[in-house]
């Protein structure tokens, strides 16, 4: 199984000038930003154990003042990982509000096998 941790970062780097974190940003990063981490996921089992190959639940969370740029990144972060690592959105895109930052927050999930 390969680490989403050296799968993820280096397919979107490019949208955010390298601002991809695991879990949650660095204080004072600028935005926009992108975060990503596990939302679960299936084990691959069979009767030789747990199978090298992994299914995993990827959530993939967006931050910009802008919302059309929000939008606009979420779009090409959905591009990007399918086309590289043939991960399929689990549903449409959900905004949640972030009242303390004023950002808009896009979230959405991904399947993928790595």
């Amino acid at each position: 199984m390969t680490p989403l941790s050296t799968l993820v970062p280096p397919i979107l780097n490019a949208l955010v000038d390298g601002r991809v974190f695991p879990d949650v940003a660095p204080e004072g990063t600028p935005e926009p930003w992108i975060v990503y981490g596990l939302a679960g996921g299936t084990p691959i089992v069979d009767l030789d154990g747990l199978d090298e190959l992994a299914h995993s639940r990827l959530q993939i969370d967006v931050y910009s003042s802008d919302s059309a740029e929000a939008e606009v990144l979420m779009r090409s972060v959905v591009q990007a990982l399918a086309s590289t690592l043939q991960a399929m959105p689990i549903g449409g895109p959900v905004s949640l509000p972030e009242g303390d930052t004023r950002l808009i927050h896009v979230s959405q999930d991904f399947s993928l096998f790595h």
